[in-house]
Parts: structure tokens; sequence; C-alpha cells
């Protein structure tokens, strides 16, 4: 680089700073760019509601302190015009004490606010503040990318950085005048709207306009499903408590009860009803409608008839609701709504010299998954069989329908996306076309929280009733699927692949599931086969369209009802009767026939090193061996000729060897294996491993085999007299009754 090339730069900064521009003509050249609908008030004192912070900002008459003076923005925009992907460095920061020289510094105000939502700021160490373009992987869950223009950001990350840095929670875009046309490459214009004290209702009812003429997606009924039946509502106007009818468009509320309270059944008035379902009336009579679903006040409480089957039409509910307002903010119902009855959180906005700094909240897909709304069991199926959501955090509303994603306080061009190229943070198809998404939602739904353990199965129910609705309508017993049978349409490879199996090979399917860190739920007479019978993270080992509808089955089962009539699950799933599909959905015993065999399964503290893994030899029917070693945890083994152990990778759901007084070789018991099904490319075995309770089995674990991880030890010659067949586990067929 040459002495030109050197001084450019500093040459560059001293006329940028020289330039005293001010921002009122550029805010009003953004004002005017901006929707029309966008600019109209949420209520009649227009205007009134607007924070436009650079109105009276204290900023020190536009002065940098001496730290970020230094930092020399200039020539560092000028970099990222020249290298758009690239980041660079402004300045590093405390964790704690961050020592930020000025109050008034502009910039320093903004690394304060930023520093407000650092997860970790109790831990210590640094924060690196960043300047990039939107063109930079680094502002990833943001996604400006698809722009032609150029913006610039201000990003505040832990240092050192990692690969896998967590996702950002704030950022502030960089805007420079229209004048330095140095930079002519930078976009200049506002990326944001003015922040409002209240919600913009003008706006949303443009959303929603443009929703229903544009998204046939977003339409009723997204899946076949009928009306839902004995709905209540609320009437927005009365406050009175209705019977809905055909005719009748309303809203649905999802938001987090907290400790259950009393209620008044019927309210009385506006006073009974906590802040958040006041505010939810208020949005819904404001967007233009008048009926609004919420459970508290819409299921009696008291009926258990009505509540059961209210609770079994939530899928129904919630889907044919034209819209559902989602309180994501606050840990129960007296929150309230951010911008109804709440002041929003303020968004800073900072000038020096020709410069703005607007700084930008979590993005809203990020703000949502921390919230409290989001772990609860509850909301699961309520955001994900909606056909719009309204989502209210803190800082703006989110609106997300099958089509689009918008953000309030964005500008236009910037708060919407389709769904071509921005996926939902819900769902990643819409709801009902795709058969393996149901291992998706019951992973997902297991990693909620649940106030009372007995409600596991009522959370689920809606989205099970739904999928039963689908294209490809997906049966359940105690939650576990049965996937659909021959009259599904040949255009879906996994559909293709299964329209011929059993019922009983179907139902295997959707049985090998496994769980981290599990523990029976006792006390609340949920079988032990099912998912819903544990607690835990549900997990489904490769599991996607193109693997599972490949498993063979040829196991026969049986359903048991509460009476003690068993029925063939073949002579259930071909019925028409509704009522008849209701009653055995919920039952709670199998009998199963299926091939069967006995393993010890041992608990390791420490490696054994005297073992050697069993490799099968692909010119010949026997085996070969490999010096190696059995890890810790727990192995099924078997005894097969000449006193040779092998041993096999299981899975226990519950604690059963973990006793800090059992030995390093601790032989937890004796245990059968439950074939389950088979992938004969694959030469994989999949298995239940069950205990015997003296009415039946229980599910306690599962097992999978493959003659690639098949260990062996007491090897006493060499292996070449054994085949296949001799190492492998022995099978019979065996009539299992599972509970």
């Amino acid at each position: 680089m040459n002495a030109q090339e050197n001084l450019e730069p500093s040459l560059l900064s001293a006329r940028i700073f020289q330039r005293q521009i001010p921002f009122e003509e550029e805010d009003s050249h953004c004002a005017n760019s901006n929707s029309t609908v966008a600019q109209k008030e949420c209520t009649t004192q227009r205007g009134s509601d607007v924070v436009d912070s650079s109105s009276g900002l204290q900023d020190n008459g536009h002065a940098l302190c001496s730290t970020c003076t230094s930092a020399d923005l200039a020539s560092l925009i000028v970099k990222v015009q020249a290298k758009p992907a690239d980041a660079f460095t402004v300045r590093l920061i405390r964790r704690q004490n961050p020592q930020l020289d000025s109050p008034a510094c502009p910039l320093c105000n903004v690394i304060s606010w930023m520093l407000q939502a650092d997860p970790d700021a109790d831990r210590g160490g640094y924060m690196v503040l960043i300047l990039a373009t939107a063109k930079s992987d680094i502002l990833f869950p943001y996604n400006f990318k698809r722009r032609k223009q150029i913006f610039c950001f201000l990003i505040l990350r832990e240092w050192p950085m990692k690969s896998t840095a967590p996702r950002i929670n704030r950022l502030a875009s960089v805007i420079i005048s229209q004048s330095f046309l140095d930079t002519k490459h930078i976009h200049h214009s506002r990326l944001q709207k003015p922040l409002r004290k209240c919600v913009d209702y003008w706006l949303i009812q443009w959303w929603l306009s443009r929703c229903a003429y544009n998204h046939t997606n977003c339409k009723p009924p997204k899946v076949r499903l009928r009306a839902p039946s004995k709905l209540k509502l609320i009437d927005c106007q009365t406050l009175s408590i209705v019977e809905a009818q055909p005719s009748y468009d309303y809203f649905a509320l999802s938001y987090v009860w907290g400790p259950k309270k009393s209620c008044d059944f019927p309210p009385r008035g506006v006073e009974d009803f906590p802040a958040t379902i006041r505010d939810a009336i208020k949005v819904t009579r404001e967007l233009g409608c008048q009926y609004l679903w919420v459970d508290r006040y819409c299921i009696n409480q008291n009926d258990s008839t009505h509540k059961h089957d209210q609770i079994r039409q939530m899928g129904r509910i919630y889907n044919q609701a034209s819209l559902t307002i989602i309180a994501a903010a606050g840990s129960d119902p007296d929150y309230g709504l951010s911008g109804v009855s709440r002041e929003r959180d303020e968004i800073p906005s900072r000038t020096f010299w020709n410069w703005r700094i607007d700084g930008f909240h979590a993005h809203p897909s990020e703000t949502i998954r921390k919230s409290v709304w989001m772990t609860r069991s509850w909301t699961y199926q309520e955001a994900l069989l909606s056909r719009r959501r309204l989502i209210f955090t803190d800082e703006q509303v989110y609106f997300e329908c099958q089509g689009s994603v918008r953000e309030e306080f964005l500008t236009e061009d910037f708060g919407v996306s389709d769904l071509g190229g921005v996926v939902s943070m819900f769902h990643d198809s819409v709801f009902g076309t795709q058969l393996s998404e149901i291992f998706t939602y019951i992973s997902e739904y297991s990693q909620r929280n649940l106030t009372y353990e007995g409600d596991y199965l009522d959370g689920f129910l809606g989205i099970l009733g739904s999928l039963a609705e689908a294209k490809y309508p997906i049966r359940h017993l105690f939650g576990v699927p049965i996937f659909p049978s021959v009259a599904c349409d040949d255009s879906e490879p996994c559909v293709s692949a299964i329209k011929h199996k059993s019922c009983g090979c179907r139902l295997m399917m959707g049985m090998n599931w496994g769980l981290e860190n599990g523990a029976r739920r006792r006390g609340h007479g949920f079988p032990s086969w099912s998912w819903v019978g544990w607690s835990g993270s549900v997990t489904w080992d490769a599991y996607d369209s193109s693997s599972f509808s490949v498993l063979d089955s040829d196991n026969e089962v049986r359903v048991e009802d509460t009476s003690g009539r068993i029925l063939p699950l073949e002579m259930i799933c071909n019925s028409s009767d509704d009522l008849l599909l209701e009653h055995y959905s919920l039952s709670k015993i199998l009998h199963i026939n299926s091939e069967v065999s006995e393993v010890k399964v041992v608990y390791l503290r420490q490696e054994l090193r005297d073992a050697f893994r069993l490799l099968p030899l692909k010119w010949a029917d026997g085996w070969g061996l490999r010096e190696s070693y059995l890890g810790l945890g727990c192995w099924a083994t078997w005894e097969v000729r000449g006193g040779l152990l092998v041993y096999i990778r299981c899975i226990l759901f519950e604690d059963l060897g973990k006793n800090s007084m059992r030995d390093n070789i601790a032989q937890i018991g004796k245990f059968k294996v439950l074939v389950t099904g088979k992938f004969h490319k694959r030469g994989i075995i999949h298995g239940r491993l069950i205990q015997d309770v003296g009415e039946g089995y229980e599910v306690v674990g599962r097992v999978s085999f493959h003659d690639h991880n098949m260990y062996a030890r007491n090897v006493q010659g060499d292996l070449e007299t054994l085949t296949l067949q001799d190492i492998r586990l022995t099978m019979a067929w065996e009539w299992i009754r599972l509970l």
C-alpha cells in the first residue's frame, strides 16, 4: 500500500466529520417512503403515542468520548464497503464493570443498552463490538442478505469469538447521511420505524387483509377438520359467554396460565378478567372481530364432561380461529400485553455528527424462544395448529402465517419475508402434509414443561386429532402414531413405502422412540410402551421420511380395553366407527406376538479392555476380531457356543444401575427383548427391553442390533467355526402382554 492509500481513510474521516447534515431531512424522506397504513395511529390520539427518540436527544453536542473516537468508525466503514462480507473489530468491552467512558457518549449509550441483553453478564470476560454488513454470516438469525443494498450494523459478541457462538441478542444499525457520497453503496435510510407506545392496529389489519387475499394455505380449513362442537366464546362487545354459531368469526388466545387461580364463571364484567385477557379483548375489538376464545372462560372448569370434550377438540378450535393472539411475555395472565396496557421496552436511537445509530432488539424468534410461554406444554399445540399468529413480546408485535412473517417495528420493505426464504419458527411445512412431522412434534413437545403430569397426553391431543383428519390421516394408540394404510397417494415416497404394510407394522414404526434423562410417569395410569408414560426428551434415531417407512415387522397386535375386551388392531384401524376408534385410542394394554429373546444387562462404571470387536467377514459366513474395549454405561449381553460372551450397547430409560455402591461391573438383571422391526437392507433390528412385572411386561429400555456393533469377551481360540447365526441372538415367537 502506497502513502496515498494510507492517507485516504483519515482524509475521508475528516470529510465525514466536518459535514454537519441534520438528520431531520433524512427522517422526512424516510417517513414519506413508509406505508400510509403504517402511519395511522392505533388510537384516536394521533401522534401522541409515537416515541421518536431523536427529539430532545441528550447526546452532549453529538460528541463521542475519547475511547469511541479512537475507534475511527469512519475508516472501518470504508473497509466494510470494500469487503462487505467481512467483519471488523471496533473495541473490546468488559462484561463486568465495562468502564464505558461517558454515559453522555452516544456510542457508549448504545453499548450499555446492548450489554443489558447479555445472558452471561455475571460470568466475566470480554465482549467485542463488531462492525459488519448484512452480507456477513455473523448477523444470524437476522436475514438481510437478499437485499441489494448494504446495511451496516454494530454487533456485540463474546470474545474470543467461537465458530459456534450463540445467536445475537441485540444489535444496532449504523445509518450514514445521504450526503456521504464517498460510501454511496452503503444504504442510508432507516430500517425501523420510530417506536410507538401502543400497537398499530391499522398496520395489523393490513397484514391480515394481505394474508387473506394472497395466501391460499391460510384460508380455513388448513386440514379437513370438522367444526368444533359445543363451542363457547366471549362476546367482546357485551363481555358475556355465548354459544358459537357456524357463521361466527373468532380469535383465540394463547397465554401462560401461571399458578392456577379461581375465576368467576361466567365473568360479571371487564374487571373480572386478568390483564392479559382484558388486553386480548381490546385487540380483538380493535381488529374488527367480535368474538374471542379463551380456555379459562370458554371451557367450564367445573364441568368435567365439557372440559374433556373441549380438550379433545383443541386442534379444531385453534385451527379454525381467524387469528391466534399469543402473549409471549410474562409468566401469568396478570402481565398484560405490551403496547396495549403495558409500556414497551425502549429502543435507543442516538446521533453524532451526521451519523445515527438505531438499536435493534433481539430477533423476535429469539425473544419468543426464551419466553416462559415457549416452555409450556399446552402452548405448543396452540401455536402449531393456528393458521395465523399475532405474537406480543415486550418490544413489538410479530406476525406469522403460512405465507409470511412480519415485524411491527421494521419498515415495510424489511418487515416482511415470504416463507420461501424464511422458515417458520413453529414448523417447516404446512401442517398435516408430511408423515414424518409427527416425530418432530412429539420430540419438541416432550421438551416442554407441564404443571400437572396427568395432563401430558391431553396437551397433545389437539395435534393427534388434527393429524387424524389430515391429508394422510395418522391414528394413534395412547400417543403412539399408527401410520396410514392403502388409501394414500403413491406420489409421496414414504406413503408409497408403507401402503401395503399391516396395522401392526405401522404401529411398530411409532414404537421405536428413545429417551434422554427419562423417568417413569407413575400414578397416572400411562402405559410403559408409550412415550407418554415417561418424562424426559423423546428422541427418534435416524427417523426421517426416507427411513422409518422401510421398517418391516410381522408383529401381530391386539388391543385390550378397560373392560378386558380384546380386539385385533386391524379391526380397530379399518373401522369407520369414530366412537370405536376413540374408545380404543386410549387403551393401555397391548398384546403383541413378536420375536422375543432373553438378555442380561450390565452397567459398567469403568472401561473393560479385555474385549474384541466382532467383524463379519465379507467373503465367508464367519467373524474376525479387532482388539477394542467396552465403554461406560449399559450393555446387553448373551452367551453363545463355546462360552463366548457377546455385548451390544443398550439404553435403560431409568437409572437402574448407576448406584455408587455397586461394583464396577454391576449386573442389573435379566430382561427380554421384544423385536419391534427390522431394516433388512441395513441389517438393523430394533427392540424394546421389557421386564416381567407379574401381570405382564413393562418397557424399560431399548436396544438395536447390528452386526458391526457387537463386541466379545472370554474369547477362546479363533471364531472361524462360528457362523453369523451362531453369534446373533436367538429369537422365538411369543405373545407378550405389554402394560
